[in-house]
């Protein structure tokens, strides 16, 4: 009977610190050359880690009021937004949004922490992930000048305890389009 007792109490605090997750809202950047200012959502729950899930970009357009709202995916954080960026992706304003996410060890010496990077472009609020499944993002850089965004992704991982394969690809902004430029393993 005792233990029951136990077990009902210590359901009923877990179930009771749930439903006082708290959903922050994230400081407010401007989108230049644009109507619109951004800022996201991040859960954190009193019981400890959780899963992340339900973590949105929040656009609010400052001339209508008007709100729209982009789902990152299950199980992803966001950890940074550059919105200052003067270059246009297929023609359309757009954001850079970095994020991590855990993931299972899939190879030796594999990290659980993955960085991924996405675009958002303005015009659709369509969410673009840019970088390679697999890989965990090491920097990018913007280039305005020929509208091209350069990143430097590593492996997650390594097949044979020896070498991770590190590579750098170069987008097309205007057309969308990747290639890797170099490869090194």
């Amino acid at each position: 009977m005792k233990s029951i007792t136990v077990l009902l109490f210590f359901l009923s605090t877990v179930v009771s610190a749930q439903k006082g997750a708290d959903i922050n809202i994230n400081s407010i950047q401007n989108i230049e050359s644009t109507d619109y200012v951004v800022t996201f959502t991040s859960n954190h729950s009193k019981v400890g880690f959780q899963e992340f899930s339900n973590n949105k970009l929040i656009f609010v357009n400052t001339k209508t009021n008007q709100t729209k709202i982009v789902e990152i995916p299950s199980k992803t954080n966001i950890r940074q937004i550059t919105s200052t960026i003067e270059s246009k992706y297929k023609n359309s304003n757009f954001i850079v949004v970095e994020c991590y996410s855990m993931a299972e060890k899939v190879l030796p010496k594999a990290s659980t922490t993955i960085y991924e990077l996405y675009l958002v472009e303005l015009n659709t609020f369509q969410l673009i992930k840019i970088s390679t499944d697999n890989f965990t993002l090491k920097d990018w850089v913007v280039k305005g000048e020929n509208d091209t965004l350069a990143i430097v992704e590593e492996e997650n991982g390594v097949k044979n305890d020896f070498v991770k394969t590190n590579s750098i690809s170069v987008i097309n902004l205007k057309s969308g389009e990747k290639s890797t430029v170099f490869s090194a393993n």
